[in-house]
């Protein structure tokens, strides 16, 4: 397993951008030769904070990588950054220094725009709001100077030759020149015969402020929902073996959506009733309470209803992509240093608002308009199907619900009969009920359904859908 995981937080930077500022060459403060110079920090902090007010680091206490560092592992990728497993030059005085830690880079825009990612805004970021926030509940992360190191040059050239081993959408994207990295925490196992790690996304711990109030999916089953059905592969997994997040830290919720399973379907194989008792207590921990906590206090308005220039919900947003790390120490002889579970949070990339919020408006714009909040039933050429989600909000008993039915309209237009208008199938009695329109592949669509068919035996239904007449 990868970690810690690697997101797409991207920012864009001014002209003046902290990451690349360089210092003349000749430049000397009459202190010592150090990068950054006592200038250069203040400068940084100016254009940070507006104001020369102290930075969460200290000039003198970053660490600094030594020429002749060299990667040994890629950890994992995404398309903003990647994360590398290091050694030292043999000989390095200070090697203890960076034990236990991991290189985290950002990626070169492969158009040629200039990098996107400005490590001392995610870094101050990640002390000034995310540390004050969740506190000890996330995965320690610090400025490293690169610069003079030639780290860059060795990464470049390490994924130059397993470039045929990365995932095909990675291939051919490489590291961004620049002075700076972060150092992550590195959550994988010291002894994989001892521990096992589990990671996942808590994503949505509330219901959205702005989701329709007949709602029976929370925000994050409902955008399984209408990815599944909007863009169907038939490699993609069913919403159904994704963790509903309502389900965590909720005991009241239903056995048969809150198995611990859905947050590690890898780990199903273990009879081990130790790391049976320690995924439940993974989804029962503080550390989801609290989270669940600052999400609430961040976003009170939901994404409808949040202004562009408030910092709040950017805060939100950001902590709800963030990545939960699982240590799991199966021996009760020999547990962790904090008992047999770990639980750490990371991935907190800070979003770019001014590129995001239409985005995040347009998303819940589209899971109310496609009936993915509020749908009982798919239709698709002419057959009805139980959507294929688990969510907390589905198994909650209601009274008088309306029926609320997808119609999928095929825009392939491969077959005239998928794309007859939903009037042409439904008894005249269901017309009164809300029909939603959702465009897709519906021959694609109608094979992966398949098992979810109405009338088509299913282990685990909901017993409170409203059913079509």
């Amino acid at each position: 397993m990868s970690t810690p995981s690697v997101s797409d937080g991207q920012l864009t930077p001014s002209e003046s951008d902290t990451d690349i500022l360089l210092t003349p060459a000749n430049y000397y403060d009459g202190d010592d030769d150090l990068w950054p110079t006592s200038q250069d920090v203040a400068e940084m902090a100016i254009m940070l904070n507006g104001s020369a007010s102290p930075l969460s680091w200290d000039r003198r206490s970053l660490k600094r990588l030594p020429r002749g560092t060299r990667p040994v592992k890629l950890i994992g990728e995404g398309a903003a950054n990647a994360v590398f497993e290091l050694a030292l030059p043999e000989g390095y005085p200070s090697t203890s220094e960076f034990k236990g830690w991991l290189l985290r880079v950002a990626k070169a825009p492969t158009n040629g725009a200039p990098p996107r990612y400005n490590y001392l805004k995610q870094q101050e970021f990640y002390a000034g709001k995310v540390k004050t926030h969740l506190k000890d509940h996330i995965i320690q992360q610090e400025l490293i100077v690169v610069r003079d190191s030639n780290i860059v040059n060795e990464l470049n050239l390490f994924l130059r030759r397993m470039d045929h081993q990365r995932k095909e959408k990675f291939r051919g994207s490489f590291i961004a020149q620049t002075n700076w990295g972060l150092l992550v925490e590195d959550m994988r196992p010291t002894d994989p015969t001892k521990s096992i790690l589990i990671e996942f996304k808590p994503k949505w711990l509330n219901q959205s402020p702005t989701a329709p109030s007949g709602a029976i999916r929370c925000r994050q089953c409902a955008m399984e929902l209408y990815n599944f059905a909007k863009d169907p592969s038939l490699t993609r997994s069913a919403p159904e073996t994704k963790p509903c997040p309502l389900v965590l830290d909720n005991p009241d919720a239903p056995l048969d959506i809150s198995s611990p399973f859905r947050i590690a379907p890898q780990l199903a194989k273990f009879s081990n009733l130790t790391i049976l008792s320690s995924l439940y207590n993974a989804a029962n921990h503080q550390v989801i309470r609290d989270l669940r906590e600052v999400q609430e206090y961040a976003d009170p308005n939901g994404p409808l209803g949040a202004l562009k220039d408030d910092p709040l919900f950017n805060f939100a947003m950001t902590i709800r992509d963030c990545t939960c790390f699982v240590q799991i120490f199966p021996d009760k002889a020999h547990p962790g240093p904090e008992g047999p579970l770990r639980i750490r949070l990371g991935d907190f990339d800070l979003k770019d608002t001014a590129v995001k919020f239409d985005r995040w408006q347009a998303a819940e714009r589209n899971l109310i308009s496609s009936g993915c909040y509020t749908a009982d039933w798919i239709l698709c050429d002419g057959k009805y199907y139980h959507p294929p989600t688990m969510c907390l909000l589905e198994w909650t008993r209601r009274q008088g619900q309306p029926l609320h039915i997808i119609n999928i309209q095929d825009k392939t237009c491969r077959d005239p009969a998928l794309s007859k208008s939903w009037r042409d199938f439904l008894d005249p009695l269901e017309v009164s009920g809300t029909i939603r329109k959702l465009r897709s592949d519906a021959a694609t669509l109608k094979v992966m359904l398949q098992r979810f068919n109405k009338d088509s035996p299913k282990a685990k239904v909901c017993p409170y859908r409203t059913k079509p007449v």
